[in-house]
């Protein structure tokens, strides 16, 4: 009877971890990732270019609600638009100065943020990452 019980109690307890392990987290504290969040200068570092550091600024771009211009993307002169949708960015194919730019990019902090594209000159496609520190 004793073992009953015991087992009962046990089941329950079990049940009710189950149950509160399955709660859906509060929305409201993850913070909402805006433009804003991503306007600033940034020391660009990119690779597989040894060391090649450039200065970049990003701001928001008027002409739409959900882009930014980043400047010196690529470390190339002109601005980039890109797509913001919370942490998630995204080079949509596009010229720079006479080179084909695309790919994506990621809010991992406020002074953090990474990159990874492909630059197409005409005669070759160049696949890089970066690194995009707030200064």
């Amino acid at each position: 009877m004793k073992r009953k019980i015991a087992f009962r109690l046990i089941a329950v307890f079990i049940i009710g971890i189950s149950f509160a392990a399955c709660q859906k987290e509060d929305e409201n504290t993850t913070e909402e990732i805006t433009r804003d969040k991503y306007v600033g200068t940034w020391a660009a570092n990119e690779t597989p270019v040894a060391k090649q550091t450039w200065e970049s600024i990003i701001t928001i771009d008027a002409t739409s609600s959900n882009k930014i211009k980043v400047s010196k993307f690529a470390n190339l002169a002109g601005n980039a638009l890109v797509i913001v949708s919370g942490m998630n960015l995204t080079i949509p194919a596009q010229s720079i100065n006479g080179n084909e730019i695309e790919g994506t990019g990621k809010y991992q902090n406020s002074n953090l943020i990474t990159w990874s594209y492909s630059v197409n000159d005409g005669a070759d496609i160049k696949y890089y990452t970066a690194i995009y520190n707030r200064k």
